[in-house]
């Protein structure tokens, strides 16, 4: 039965000093009024309603359009925001500060470090997100919603049994197992806060190990009857039972079962700290999540095993080294061995390696698959079986080679290409750029003389990646050299103090306040010839070579320092010359600009929380952005700086609210041209500290959007399309259009040109063809990058290949919506055809209002909306 203009006017919703009463509502409306309403008692025909009976209709009605038109705007302030301190950010938090391990000799406490927990937080509060590397807001069990509690609970199992399975593997990913472990852990705690567990129990369910029960569907757990609300009050079995709340922005739950809470709903949540249980609920969910953390440390082939607890308590990222193997490169080939061979003794006098070894040698035709390994010993022998040969003309394939890279390297890596020659594939350094952004990846470039000038795709990569380029001579001892650019991340975690990158101009000081925790310092300067760099310490003496804790190592295009136990203080670079620079200075201290990152609010309906825009801001826009600072500091200032390092605006941020404590939000007006961010203030000790995050940033006139594909579409043997949208935003012109993965499953872009007038938009459509073989659980990071005559963006799609089959895809057009809904409405009160009739959603032999509501618990479309 509709809701008609008539129910709207009775009920003061519409009409004189309201808004104005539309003839018609949406079809969803309709069928939300048929599963919300309930139609009062059989009356005789021409019989009028009478009384209190009439006014229970019209409430009823009342209650239903206003449950339907508000919310949109109610289930914000009734939100369980993912990305917020009270939700699942600070449940991740709390608990995973609580776990330390012995290491197996007894010597070393372990603990999972900031970037670790920083990684886990982003994993489980990605659950909710619509376009992420997770994208499980319309999966049900991912929620423990509608009473799935034999699923939910098996899939914290699943996934906790994966989880080791990356942990007990002969090179331990830590990467992949926090991300998983995320997942399971968003499953856990919705439990708490979507259950009546604390109402019934204060007992541990047994999460993790345990496969939980579910009621029958004609048990009531919640009271009968729309006066209330949508069934938000615990009944029956609900008292004494565990159940949890049914999910729909569009349909009620089946009759005496309990709402989860939406709009003027009030359902059985208690998501955020305005509801009745909240504290409660997060306590435990804050226990269970320690819990299944544990069960995993001690499991068998993890427990006393230091490499994979350390592979999953700390952020290390891979040290990469991506080589030329054409036949001029023979002396560097040389000297990238020498210099894996320190790495290996670097490795053995040190207690905390990265997380594994990268090497991929590239020529052309020809690129070779990237070696992946947590042995130094094994990066050395496959170093040992690089020669040089061919290479008859110039270009080589150094952007494939470097994609290979990026695609086998877990997040915060830092990546060192070798070449003499420009890029032959240069057409794929926007896709380089977006990848690496996407997972916070550095890439340098050494270069040995080349056939050509210096390919601009080299400078453009390192530039927005945070990495450095140097040009040296073609020997093997300058080879050498470059491991002190490498060594300090093979036995620490350098972070960011300052980077810049432009001409000197004569003279110029650059001041570096350094913090006490800083164990090390290393700068990095790349000049012109007749250019120089030098360094003091705060009492004013110049750092030379021969000093205790001191190396400076002089290379043809450069100098680099280490130093180690620097004194506190205000350090200074001086540059002197006519020509560029390109500086770098870090130090491993626990205070980090972990990232800097534009947001916009996206999420699941009632979950939402502010999510990362993978791709360049927009220029002339207001953005919104999200820093996350790490380490014990007592303020935090942040401003904008040019490419060279000068201060362009101080940037206002905020801290606190639903923000974890070491978050700092803000919205500002672009600058118009490149900028990086950089956060100063004092630690804990009230001492000066200085960070810069490395990513470039420049507003863009073309956007880029991953619309997705449809979640859970991504079967193995299935082929598919992930979507994206290309908007131009300035004046007219063609972009051309290029899209890479991880995995190798896509197929090209299409159209792989695009000419747009301004504020005219094009889908993009990238096919995907994911083998029968393919597990399940498998993420592959799907970047496409336009490029036109005067501007180039890029995105990140990432999908995670899924059970086959899409249950309740009635139109057979790869996804679950409204369409498919409407389908079973239409055939509403018939036999079903068959056992096999996808219409009856809930197999009882009848296609009836039951089997529409049950298939909007499969929408793969936030509200059931079409495409």
């Amino acid at each position: 039965m509709a809701i008609d203009r008539r129910h709207r006017v009775a009920a003061g919703l519409c009409g004189p000093g309201r808004p104005a009463c539309p003839r018609a509502i949406d079809r969803s409306a309709e069928l939300a009024g048929i599963a919300l309403i309930q139609r009062p008692a059989h009356r005789p025909q021409g019989q009028a309603l009478q009384g209190n009976h009439a006014m229970k209709r019209i409430s009823r009605y009342a209650f239903a359009l206003l449950a339907l038109c508000t919310a949109g705007a109610m289930h914000q302030a009734a939100a369980f925001k993912p990305t917020a301190e009270f939700g699942h950010v600070g449940i991740v938090r709390d608990a995973l500060a609580r776990i330390s391990v012995r290491s197996s000799d007894g010597l070393s406490t372990l603990r999972f470090s900031e970037r670790a927990i920083l990684q886990v937080r982003d994993a489980t509060a990605g659950v909710d997100e619509i376009v992420s590397d997770r994208g499980e807001l319309t999966v049900p069990t991912a929620h423990c919603d509608d009473e799935l509690l034999p699923e939910c609970s098996q899939r914290i199992i699943d996934i906790k049994n994966t989880v080791i399975s990356l942990l007990t593997a002969p090179t331990p990913d830590g990467d992949a197992a926090r991300r998983q472990v995320g997942r399971a852990l968003h499953t856990l705690q919705d439990f708490f806060a979507h259950s009546n567990w604390i109402n019934i129990s204060s007992g541990d369910p047994g999460l993790g190990t345990t496969v939980l029960s579910r009621l029958g569907p004609t048990q009531d757990t919640c009271e009968r009857g729309f006066s209330t609300l949508g069934s938000g009050t615990l009944a029956g079995l609900g008292l004494s039972s565990t159940t949890t709340g049914y999910f729909s922005l569009v349909l009620a739950p089946p009759e005496g079962k309990c709402n989860h809470g939406l709009g003027l709903d009030p359902g059985i949540h208690k998501d955020e700290p305005s509801r009745t249980g909240h504290g409660a609920a997060r306590a435990a969910a804050v226990h269970a999540t320690e819990g299944l953390i544990r069960q995993i440390l001690g499991a068998p082939g993890i427990a006393g095993n230091d490499r994979a607890i350390r592979a999953f308590l700390d952020v290390r990222g891979a040290v990469g080294f991506v080589v030329d193997t054409t036949g001029s490169m023979g002396g560097v080939i040389a000297g990238v061995k020498t210099s894996i061979g320190r790495i290996v003794n670097a490795v053995a006098s040190g207690a905390n390696p990265p997380d594994r070894y990268i090497l991929v040698g590239f020529n052309d035709p020809s690129v070779s698959g990237a070696t992946v390994t947590a042995d130094a010993g094994a990066l050395l022998s496959a170093a040992n079986g690089l020669f040089a040969s061919g290479g008859g003309d110039c270009p080589e394939l150094a952007m494939t080679g470097a994609l290979r890279a990026v695609n086998a390297a877990p997040d915060a890596s830092q990546l060192y290409l070798f070449t003499d020659a420009s890029a032959k594939d240069a057409g794929l350094a926007g896709n380089v750029i977006t990848q690496a952004r996407a997972k916070q990846i550095s890439i340098s470039f050494l270069t040995f003389g080349s056939c050509s000038p210096i390919d601009p795709a080299y400078y453009a990569i390192a530039a927005e990646t945070g990495g450095q380029l140097y040009e040296l001579s073609r020997t093997t001892a300058e080879t050498e050299k470059i491991f002190g650019l490498v060594n300090p991340y093979v036995i620490g975690t350098p972070k960011p103090v300052f980077i810049g990158r432009g001409a000197i101009g004569g003279t110029r000081n650059i001041d570096l306040p350094i913090d006490p925790a800083a164990v090390s310092l290393q700068v990095s300067a790349a000049v012109n010839a007749g250019s120089s760099a030098r360094l003091f310490d705060p009492s004013g003496r110049e750092i030379a070579g021969g000093q205790p804790g001191v190396t400076v190592t002089p290379v043809t295009g450069g100098t680099l320092f280490a130093v180690s136990a620097p004194a506190a203080g205000t350090w200074r670079v001086t540059l002197t010359g006519t020509g560029s620079f390109d500086l770098s200075v870090t130090a491993d201290s626990p205070i980090e600009l972990n990232r800097f990152q534009f947001v916009e609010s996206r999420g699941r309906d009632g979950h939402t929380g502010l999510f990362a825009i993978k791709s360049q801001p927009l220029a002339g826009a207001v953005q919104q952005s999200r820093a996350t600072v790490l380490g014990v500091v007592a303020g935090a200032s942040f401003r904008l700086v040019s490419e060279a390092g000068i201060p362009i605006m101080d940037l206002p941020a905020t801290n606190g609210g639903e923000l974890a404590p070491d978050e700092w939000s803000s919205a500002f007006q672009l600058p118009g041209e490149r900028f990086r961010v950089q956060v100063s203030g004092t630690d804990g000790g009230g001492k000066p500290y200085l960070r810069t995050y490395p990513q470039l940033f420049l507003g863009r006139t073309v956007k880029v959007e991953a619309l997705g594909g449809g979640f859970g579409n991504f079967a193995p043997g299935l082929n598919t399309v992930v979507r994206f949208l290309v908007t131009n935003l300035g004046a007219t012109d063609s972009f051309a259009v290029t899209a890479v993965d991880e995995r190798g499953f896509i197929r090209a872009a299409a159209p792989a040109t695009a000419t747009l007038a301004p504020n005219q938009s094009r889908t993009i459509d990238v096919p995907v063809v994911i083998p029968a073989n393919a597990v399940l659980g498998t993420t592959n990071n799907i970047s496409l990058s336009v490029q036109g005559a005067s501007t180039a963006n890029g995105s990140v799609f990432t999908q995670i290949v899924r059970a086959t089959s899409i249950a309740g895809d009635l139109d057979n057009d790869g996804d679950v919506d409204r369409d498919d809904i409407a389908v079973i409405f239409a055939a509403r009160n018939q036999a079903a055809s068959g056992p096999a009739d996808p219409r009856d959603v809930d197999g009882d032999g009848r296609i009836t209002v039951l089997d529409a509501r049950k298939a909007t618990l499969l929408c793969t479309r936030p509200a059931c909306k079409r495409e």
